[in-house]
C-alpha cells in the first residue's frame, strides 16, 4: 500500500488514564502467557510482545485492581492471538475451520462441550471459570452474549471473503459494533460492580456502549489501515469508504475521523442522560455512583484506545514488509489429532 495518509484529529474529550498496577502485573503474567502456550515459538513470542497486551490492558481497564489487571491481561493475550490466527494470511484458517474453532469456542462459554488440546481452548476455559466465579447469572449471561457475538463475526468475514460480498458502510458500522470487541470488555468493566440488570440495560447505558464501541472500532481502523490493506483484509472503515466513494485514502480516513467525532458527543449525550435518568427513576444513590463510574470506566477506556493505538507496534508493517515475512504464530486453532465431528 503505497498511499500515505495524515492521521486526523481524533475526538475523544475523556480522561487518559493507565493502571497503574501495569508493572506489577505484566511481571504476574508473563509466565502464564508462556505456560498456557500462547507463545511457543520465537516468532510468536515476539509476536506477542509486539502486540503488547499488557498495555493495552492498562489502557482499557485502569481502574481494576492487581489481580483484576492480571486476568484482563490473560484474556487480550488469548484473544490478540486468536484474532491473529483467524484474520492475517499467514496462519489464517479457511471460513469452514474458522466456524468451526469459534463455535467450540462458544461451546466452551456455555459448559456444553469440554475444551480441546489446543491452547486458545485451554486458556479460553481456565479464564471463564476464573472470570465467572461469583458473579451473577445474569452478569454471566451478558458476558457470554457478547463474547459469542464477537466470536461470530469471524466466520461471517470468512464467508464474506470466500463470496468476494463487500459490507456497505452503514451496515458494516453495525457489524464493527461486535467484530471489535469491545463489549465484552465493558462487561469485564462492570464486574464485581453488582450493578442490577436494570441499570446495565438502560437505554442510556446501551447508547454509551454502543458508541464506546464504534468510537473504538474506528480508532482501530484508522491506526491498522495499512497493515490490513498489505496483507488484503478489507473488513475496514477507511479501506470500505474509499471503495465505495472512489475518494483518496485522506478523504476517506478524514471522513472516518468525523464519524468518531459523532461518536464521542452522543457518548458525552448519552452519559448525561444515564445521569438524568437514574435520579429522575429513584434509583439508590449507591448505586448511581456505581453506575456512573462504569461509565466513567467505559469512557477512560475510549479514551485509553487512542494513546495504545499510538504506541503498540501491533500495528507496524515492518514485519510483513521484510523479507521474512509476517511474524505470527502456529497453525495450532485445530486439533492436529482428531478430526471435527461430522455435522459439528
Amino acid at each position: 500500500m503505497d498511499e500515505m495518509f495524515k492521521m486526523p484529529y481524533i475526538h475523544a474529550p475523556f480522561r487518559d488514564v493507565v493502571n497503574p498496577y501495569l508493572d506489577e502485573a505484566s511481571r504476574l503474567t508473563a509466565g502464564w502467557i508462556e505456560s498456557a502456550g500462547l507463545t511457543p515459538t520465537p516468532e510468536a513470542r515476539l509476536r506477542m510482545r509486539r502486540t503488547d497486551p499488557q498495555g493495552a490492558s492498562a489502557y482499557t481497564w485502569p481502574y481494576a485492581n492487581r489481580d483484576e489487571l492480571m486476568l484482563c491481561i490473560k484474556w487480550l493475550a488469548t484473544v490478540f492471538r486468536l484474532d491473529d490466527q483467524l484474520d492475517e494470511p499467514a496462519v489464517a484458517v479457511s471460513a469452514e475451520e474458522s466456524m468451526q474453532v469459534t463455535e467450540r469456542l462458544c461451546a466452551l462459554f456455555e459448559g456444553t462441550t469440554a475444551a480441546r488440546e489446543t491452547p486458545v481452548d485451554q486458556a479460553v476455559a481456565e479464564l471463564w471459570q476464573e472470570t465467572a466465579y461469583g458473579q451473577p447469572p445474569d452478569w454471566r449471561a451478558a458476558f457470554v452474549d457478547s463474547m459469542q457475538k464477537w466470536l461470530r463475526t469471524y466466520p461471517a468475514e470468512a464467508l464474506l471473503d470466500m463470496t468476494g460480498e463487500y459490507l456497505d458502510f452503514d451496515t458494516y458500522l453495525d457489524h464493527r459494533e461486535y467484530s471489535v470487541g469491545m463489549p465484552w470488555l465493558y462487561d469485564l468493566a462492570a464486574r464485581g460492580l453488582g450493578l442490577p440488570q436494570a441499570v446495565r440495560e438502560a437505554p442510556a447505558l446501551r447508547s454509551l456502549r454502543r458508541a464506546a464501541a464504534v468510537h473504538s472500532a474506528l480508532v482501530n481502523d484508522l491506526f491498522s489501515v495499512r497493515r490490513e490493506a498489505m496483507v488484503g483484509y478489507p473488513h475496514n472503515a477507511v479501506l470500505i469508504l474509499r471503495r465505495e466513494t472512489g475518494c483518496s485514502l485522506q478523504e476517506a480516513a478524514d471522513e472516518v475521523g468525523a464519524y468518531i467525532a459523532h461518536r464521542a458527543e452522543e457518548m458525552l449525550a448519552a452519559y448525561s442522560a444515564l445521569s438524568q435518568g437514574l435520579q429522575r427513576d429513584g434509583v439508590p444513590l449507591t448505586t448511581q455512583i456505581d453506575a456512573l463510574a462504569y461509565a466513567d470506566r467505559i469512557m477512560a477506556c475510549t479514551r485509553g484506545q487512542i494513546t495504545w493505538h499510538s504506541t503498540s507496534a501491533r500495528y507496524a508493517t515492518d514485519d510483513i514488509s521484510s523479507p521474512g515475512g509476517s511474524l505470527g504464530y502456529p497453525a495450532d486453532l485445530l486439533p492436529p489429532s482428531s478430526p471435527w465431528p461430522a455435522g459439528f
